[in-house]
């Protein structure tokens, strides 16, 4: 659906919103209309889920869709944020978990390792070996979520293990070098 059509259907509640869109419109040149209907569009998604969060709170998929259009008009720290609030809302939701996982593997993989986590042990038969067995696309999806988390948490501990060895005075993997005396006197006490 195009940026026009999405801004036409967002319901009677948001005629004066498309009113002023008209008359922005009107004053816009050809060359910045479809940059302006975008971000018009944007804005009135933004309304539109914000008023489906006012209208229920306690609504995750409300929240979900709110964090979308968060995230595509350019604030993924906003987005992050509305997805925390819908697990702090639900904790027991593995939805909520899934898709701040999923929201953090896109971003930061080895950070999605611990929401994904939760929500595997909160619905152990999202991965269930039958279910990836028969082909259930959810269940392959969320494997396949679950070993990139893990396999990106590995490359960064790994990496971080490598610097830290690399690192001057690094204590890791540090040998006594050669030809140094130990801190003991030839008497066995130790040297002041």
């Amino acid at each position: 659906m195009g940026y026009v059509a999405r801004a036409f259907n967002l319901g009677g509640e948001h005629a004066k919103a498309r009113e002023i869109c008209l008359r922005v419109l009107g004053h816009v040149g050809e060359a910045d209309r479809e940059y302006v209907l975008h971000f018009l569009t944007l804005e009135l998604e933004l309304a539109a889920a914000d008023t489906a969060v006012g209208r229920d709170p306690l609504s995750v998929e409300a929240l979900f869709t709110l964090a979308a259009v968060q995230r595509v008009s350019g604030d993924p720290g906003l987005a992050r944020a509305t997805l925390e609030r819908a697990v702090r809302l639900q904790p027991s939701n593995p939805q909520t978990w899934m898709t701040l996982g999923r929201y953090q593997l896109a971003r930061e993989p080895a950070a999605a390792v611990k929401e994904l986590q939760a929500a595997i042990y909160l619905d152990p038969q999202s991965i269930s070996p039958e279910a990836i067995a028969a082909g259930n696309r959810e269940a392959i999806e969320v494997h396949n979520d679950y070993i990139q988390a893990l396999e990106a948490s590995a490359r960064l501990r790994s990496a971080s293990e490598s610097r830290s060895r690399a690192a001057p005075g690094g204590l890791r993997g540090a040998r006594p070098l050669p030809g140094l005396r130990s801190t003991q006197s030839r008497t066995g006490r130790a040297a002041p």
